[in-house]
């Protein structure tokens, strides 16, 4: 499920998954007024109220890397706070970065006793040389690629909308194309939400290839195409292909949904032939 559900109290512990983005609130959320940390009783009950948070947020300290960024240096709330969390482990606690455009050497070095080395840097200047990084090393798409996905998607749906699906190649296109929308769809959303890295676009590529091949040896028209559909954006994803996305089913893609298609039997008599849109008549789903 593609869904940032923030972690805002313990109960919300239950949706944790370690393999996508996570977002811990311990401040509250403005979604739920009660859970806001604002006067001083708020900061001096914060951790004691969902002490299980603080020990995810302990266990994540022991064996990742920090980086925090839009936190005030001199705050005495995060500076408890982190004393807090990483009391515990000592000096098994792992080096933290902290960005902070101006800080003093005696901050530098009060930090640095207590785990944290400071960077000198704005956020937003760290935030962008960050994701150029990302893009370079190929763990993200860039914002140009998806720019580029968002204007295929739409002019496919327009292209969609004028289609005839009364013919087989109409109906196997039209399927094709609903394939690449909904895939387009699930690829944007999950890429601008931060909820797949590039390993789990690689695994959806393997898997939606292996629902091709599953159709294509059922001799089922429909899903042939609509899987086809989701393959070949994956693909472009994966490869970051800049050329368009064939807006038909294209004809190296096409040799299962064909009028001419015929396969043999085990016994090497061969089956009718029979196109997409008489397929999916013989079963109940004509196009509307």
């Amino acid at each position: 499920m593609d869904v940032l559900v923030p972690i805002v109290e313990d109960r919300d512990l239950a949706f944790w998954d370690d393999k996508k983005r996570q977002v811990l609130k311990i401040h509250g959320c403005i979604t739920r007024p009660y859970s806001i940390v604002a006067t001083q009783s708020d900061y001096d009950a914060c951790l004691s109220k969902n002490p299980l948070i603080f020990n995810k947020l302990r266990d994540l300290m022991a064996t990742k890397t920090f980086i925090f960024i839009g936190y005030s240096m001199r705050d005495e709330d995060f500076r408890s706070i982190w004393e807090a969390i990483t009391g515990v482990l000592g000096h098994f606690t792992k080096l933290a970065y902290a960005i902070d455009p101006k800080f003093k050497p005696e901050t530098a070095a009060y930090w640095r006793e207590r785990g944290i080395e400071l960077v000198q840097s704005y956020d937003s200047t760290f935030l962008g040389k960050l994701r150029e990084s990302l893009e370079q090393d190929g763990f993200i798409p860039s914002k140009a690629y998806l720019g580029f996905l968002d204007r295929q998607d739409t002019g496919i749906r327009r292209l969609h909308g004028k289609l005839d699906q009364n013919t087989n190649g109409g109906m196997a296109s039209a399927m094709y194309q609903d394939g690449l929308m909904h895939e387009l769809e699930g690829v944007l959303s999950s890429a601008y939400m931060g909820t797949k890295r590039k390993e789990d676009f690689e695994q959806d590529l393997n898997w939606t290839a292996g629902i091709v091949k599953k159709a294509i040896e059922a001799d089922n028209f429909i899903e042939v195409a609509y899987w086809t559909g989701r393959c070949v954006v994956l693909e472009w994803l994966c490869a970051r292909k800049t050329s368009q996305i064939p807006p038909l089913l294209p004809p190296s893609k096409n040799g299962p949904l064909s009028s001419i298609h015929q396969r043999l039997r085990p016994d090497g008599t061969a089956h009718r032939r029979v196109g997409p849109l008489a397929w999916a008549k013989e079963r109940g789903r004509t196009p509307a």
